[in-house]
């Protein structure tokens, strides 16, 4: 037997349609009326709709018992749809997900997919280090709309170490997933400390302890990245497929993690200068390719990005995994490297994507700042898997239990009716 995701999903596909009438009557069709009535009542006759957006909001709040039985009606029809196929560790949203799940990987079977962009704006008049903005291993059809603020609060001269500064990450408040106004704000309000990578993360600062494979060389001391740290050595990788690697903690667990590193192309290189970032197995067994990274001649460039490891990852080493930095050349090209960083990320709120902040050449200061946005997608209130959200809270169980989406995927966007 299996579970009869046809009949399910047409179901929860009308429960969502009747969500979201309820909502646009709530936001739209209401606020509208009440703006135009407000618009008409001018003097001498505006005191006769004085009361008139208290009443909006009562009406407006009086749907809450309709919209909280759509929700009881959704999660009743997944446990029972559920249950009809085979009987539920318990008769909960959580072990019926979880059903749900198992049962559309092993139809080879999604829902239509519902991404969210990710963008930053940088405002540096001081450092220059990166911001991190990513999606994690939850996926981004979870995401909540919003916008961040980010800024420095403390540096070197109010009491921080330097390169290692306070920023606030700032957002708009979570409405809740029922309320008409909803996807609109996450509540993240939390303080990031800049990461330095001349600092050991978990791995060293220094190449001089990876291991080198091919044409690997030592540079000059105090010729890295910042002018001022006179003595750390920066190491070069010259030739196609040359590279360093370090074997990664072997307590590694799955979830999301940012590396960084500095590096530049050689003055006179005649090949570009082109670095992969990569990790391997023990075996050299490619895992996942970070980035394609262009080195630009003679001058250092700071790269971050990051790696998701997965729940049930593709390849499980029985001796680790490594992060790798490779020179890729059609000839002889050589790159300078310096300042690796490898660090783990937790998500912003359960569900969401991650953030940190990596130190660049100069250290921060109080004037530094940047905004961070999540948008959704025009087809917000018509999805799917987004309506799902709000009735099931997906994102409380996630990574751990995610329902596969996909382009188009096989349970459309047009069961929403």
């Amino acid at each position: 037997m299996a579970i009869n995701f046809t009949r399910m999903f047409t179901a929860i596909g009308k429960i969502i349609g009747g969500l979201n009438e309820t909502t646009a009557f709530q936001g739209t069709t209401l606020a509208t009326r009440a703006n135009t009535l407000s618009a008409q009542y001018v003097s001498p006759d505006n005191n006769l709709v004085n009361s008139l957006f208290s009443q909006l909001q009562n009406t407006q709040n009086a749907q809450s018992p309709w919209v909280t039985y759509l929700q009881s009606l959704a999660q009743a029809t997944l446990i029972q749809e559920c249950s009809l196929d085979r009987p539920l560790n318990n008769n909960s949203v959580a072990s019926a997900l979880a059903a749900v799940a198992y049962g559309l990987r092993a139809a080879g079977q999604t829902v239509t997919e519902s991404p969210a962009t990710l963008a930053t704006i940088p405002s540096l008049t001081v450092g220059d280090g990166q911001l991190v903005f990513a999606a994690s291993v939850n996926p981004s059809d979870l995401y909540l709309a919003d916008s961040y603020l980010l800024n420095v609060t403390s540096d070197q001269t109010t009491g921080a170490t330097q390169y290692q500064e306070s920023i606030s990450m700032v957002g708009k408040a979570d409405v809740g997933a029922l309320n008409w106004l909803w996807p609109q704000g996450s509540s993240v309000n939390t303080t990031l400390r800049a990461i330095d990578s001349a600092q050991t993360t978990k791995v060293p600062p220094s190449f001089a302890t990876w291991t080198p494979f091919g044409t690997t060389a030592v540079a000059s001391a105090g010729t890295g990245p910042r002018s001022a740290d006179t003595t750390y050595v920066p190491y070069t990788i010259t030739g196609n497929g040359s590279y360093f690697q370090y074997q990664l903690p072997t307590t590694l667990a799955p979830g999301t993690f940012s590396y960084n590193v500095f590096m530049k192309g050689n003055a006179g290189n005649t090949f570009a200068s082109v670095v992969t970032v990569s990790i391997v197995n023990a075996s050299g067994t490619l895992i996942s390719t970070l980035a394609t990274l262009s080195a630009t001649s003679g001058s250092w460039a700071q790269s971050s990005g990051v790696w998701n490891f997965p729940i049930q990852p593709p390849v499980t080493p029985s001796t680790g995994y490594y992060l790798r930095f490779t020179v890729v050349t059609g000839g002889t090209a050589t790159v300078t490297v310096a300042y690796p960083g490898f660090v783990s990320l937790s998500p912003l709120y359960q569900g969401g994507p991650v953030a940190c902040v990596w130190s660049g050449t100069t250290a921060f200061g109080l004037a530094d700042l940047w905004t961070a946005s999540t948008t959704r997608g025009t087809s917000e209130t018509v999805s799917l898997i987004r309506g799902m959200e709000r009735l099931f809270t997906l994102s409380a169980y996630s990574p751990y239990i995610v329902i596969p989406t996909g382009n188009p995927g096989d349970y459309t966007d047009a069961l929403v009716v």
